[in-house]
């Protein structure tokens, strides 16, 4: 229910689970059903969900009226906010979550990524110089989405006179999509193309005059523009139902398409109808290959038919 962004259900089964003696922390990720939440119930000491829920002490916010903390090493900011605007927002967002508004939260924190700002929840830390922060929970390995691009070695070698002019270009398009600016991204990789004939290759983080990457990465992203260009059908080792059920299917297929596609997907009716489907027909679809599936079997991943699940 949180992934689909359905926090009244959510709120629901939380309240659910604690009137029957079960207490969640959604910070530690960890739940109980001993009486006791970290120490026993009332010590004060776990936290999680404020309210009814737990006992929580929260820790003084600082002077900017949040804890998060600048990333140590974060560069200048290079976003459209200045720094005292920053530090109001992430205020304002933090005040909201603790008055349970998830939907300005929400907005914030949608406002704060437009504008260059990158957050991370598990690492309370922040930083506006066009670096993404990312790590795993606890403070894992993180990975700037602006690695630098390289020249592939399958580029046709023109002498290098116009790399510097190319890798700038990269660069500037690399940004427009750290701060989700993807119009200005488009534009920079038509440029690229018409100007200089290059493609960019996201998944290499390789650029390459005239767009060869190798034999191997040509046939991929030859079969990837193919499936790209078509819409979902169904795959040759799906069951089969009558016509008029599988019209249903490839209709609702369809407009889960739809629901997905823009850059902000409306996942919770794509959601749905991946949820109908499953559940009425036993329906898997797989996105990377635009393919929908009585029963889930799919000859590119070597299945066999079987019986249906729950057809």
């Amino acid at each position: 229910a949180k992934f689909a962004r359905d926090f009244q259900t959510a709120d629901n089964i939380q309240k659910e689970l604690i009137d029957g003696g079960v207490f969640v922390h959604d910070g530690l990720r960890e739940w109980r059903a001993d009486g006791s939440f970290r120490g026993g119930p009332g010590s004060g000491d776990g936290g999680g969900r404020s309210g009814d829920s737990f006992k929580k002490q929260r820790k003084p916010l600082g002077p900017n009226g949040h804890d998060y903390q600048l990333s140590n090493d974060a560069t200048p900011n290079n976003s459209r906010f200045s720094e005292s605007d920053i530090h109001a927002l992430l205020a304002e967002r933090l005040q909201a979550k603790f008055a349970r508004d998830f939907h300005t939260a929400d907005n914030i924190q949608r406002e704060l990524v437009d504008g260059g700002v990158s957050v991370h929840e598990g690492l309370k830390e922040w930083r506006a110089d066009g670096v993404v922060i990312r790590g795993s929970r606890g403070g894992g390995d993180r990975k700037a989405d602006n690695q630098q691009y390289s020249k592939s070695p399958h580029s046709v070698d023109d002498d290098g006179a116009n790399d510097s002019s190319i890798d700038k270009l990269v660069q500037e398009r690399t940004k427009f999509k750290i701060m989700r600016q993807y119009d200005k991204a488009d534009e920079v990789r038509e440029r690229l193309r018409t100007k200089f004939n290059v493609l960019v290759d996201d998944r290499l983080k390789q650029w390459s005059v005239s767009g060869d990457f190798g034999e191997e990465r040509n046939a991929q992203r030859e079969l990837a523009d193919k499936i790209a260009s078509r819409g979902y059908i169904k795959s040759s080792l799906s069951l089969s139902l009558n016509e008029e059920e599988e019209e249903y299917i490839q209709h609702h297929v369809e407009a889960r398409a739809v629901a997905r596609k823009g850059k902000e997907w409306n996942l919770d009716t794509a959601d749905k109808i991946r949820l109908d489907l499953a559940q009425r027909f036993d329906v898997t679809i797989r996105d990377n290959q635009k393919l929908w599936s009585i029963g889930g079997v799919f000859e590119e991943e070597g299945g066999k038919i079987g019986n249906p699940k729950g057809v």
